[in-house]
């Protein structure tokens, strides 16, 4: 198992709207960390992938933006497809 640091901002507003969420291992004020094997990650992947396009909702603030596009390089570097 992989350990996946992942930035909080994105991994927050999802906690917030209660979508569910790969288990936190550990979390700090910036980051959260995650394992590899959770099977969630596919599903993180795609919500960031869509909050980091361009074409996300306008209402979504820019914060959340940076950091669902930040979290889908984590997420790729780990090797998480979609």
């Amino acid at each position: 198992m992989t350990r996946i640091k992942l930035p909080i901002r994105f991994f927050a507003d999802l906690e917030e709207r209660i979508l569910e969420t790969p288990e936190v291992l550990a979390r700090s004020k910036q980051y959260v960390v995650v394992s590899s094997l959770d099977p969630l990650l596919e599903d993180l992947l795609g919500d960031a992938i869509y909050y980091a396009h361009r074409d996300a909702p306008e209402d979504c603030p820019v914060g959340v933006k940076l950091s669902a596009k930040a979290t889908v390089r984590a997420l790729q570097r780990a090797g998480v497809e979609v």
